[in-house]
């Protein structure tokens, strides 16, 4: 007797996903959610290269970090999706994203949510407060890569775990290593 790929789990999945975009596809939740999508990420980034610029201008010695870590979590996310290729949940579940995308496939860990989180790593290296800001931003991007229709909880979820981990390089490489 053949057992159907079809499970439960991918019912309950399918269901959640569907709620989920029953509830952000039109109105007020519609803009707030493009709005994160669209424009937090933007601002993230250029403010990440504020910060740079103001670490150079000042000679500030944090730059190095501030610029190796994120850039090797992006790099080391960016293999690994090409590496692994999964399925994002629009392909998966035959729904539409609720924000058009037509990519196919890299879904695992969310890059953009990664990077959300490497520079919120960078901006507690330099400051707490500024960090707290950003990571409160980071979980904005992490929410409405799921609320979207981009990406699985879990995609998001390691892709935060990851970043948090690797930001830890920024306590640990000082000690062993002063950069003073």
């Amino acid at each position: 007797m053949l057992k159907s790929k079809h499970n439960k789990g991918d019912d309950i999945l399918k269901n959640f996903y569907q709620k989920i975009h029953e509830f952000f596809s039109e109105g007020i939740q519609f803009k707030i959610v493009k709005f994160i999508y669209k424009k937090i990420p933007m601002f993230m980034a250029a403010s990440y290269l504020l910060l740079l610029g103001f670490l150079a201008i000042t000679w500030d010695v944090k730059i190095i970090l501030a610029v190796i870590v994120p850039a090797f979590i992006f790099l080391s996310v960016t293999v690994f999706r090409k590496l692994f290729n999964f399925q994002r949940p629009y392909e998966k579940m035959d729904l539409p994203p609720l924000i058009s995308k037509d990519k196919k496939g890299e879904s695992f860990p969310s890059r953009h949510c990664a990077s959300a989180f490497a520079i919120s790593g960078a901006f507690f290296y330099t400051n707490i407060y500024l960090g707290i800001f950003y990571t409160i931003l980071a979980l904005l991007v992490a929410l409405s890569r799921i609320f979207s229709g981009v990406h699985f909880v879990r995609d998001v979820v390691a892709a935060a775990l990851y970043s948090c981990a690797l930001s830890s390089l920024y306590l640990i490489i000082p000690y062993f290593l002063p950069l003073q």
